[in-house]
């Protein structure tokens, strides 16, 4: 029978990795919060910059518009050619 104790050196080394990956992890958020509270830009200038970023040709709603339209083409010449040129596809 084994000992109750044969295996904590394992468990404790275990614990010791997990302290230190929650301890990094605590640094890190730390950081982030820190840097993230320091770069907080004036509201009118985020506003202004967020509306230079999304006019014109960058904003991808008019490539969403483009994809949608090129597909509803494709579709839309496999449709007529189907009706143009049909093709007996039953036996009867």
């Amino acid at each position: 029978m084994r000992s109750l104790w044969s295996g904590t050196a394992i468990v404790r080394g275990k614990m010791v990795r997990l302290a230190h990956l929650l301890t990094f992890v605590a640094l890190c958020a730390a950081v982030s919060v820190a840097a993230a509270a320091q770069s907080q830009p004036a509201p009118d200038a985020l506003a202004r910059s967020l509306q230079q970023r999304y006019q014109g040709i960058k904003d991808f709603r008019v490539w969403w518009l483009l994809f949608v339209g090129i597909i509803l083409a494709i579709y839309g010449f496999f449709l007529w050619f189907r009706f143009q040129h049909p093709v007996k596809m039953l036996p009867w």
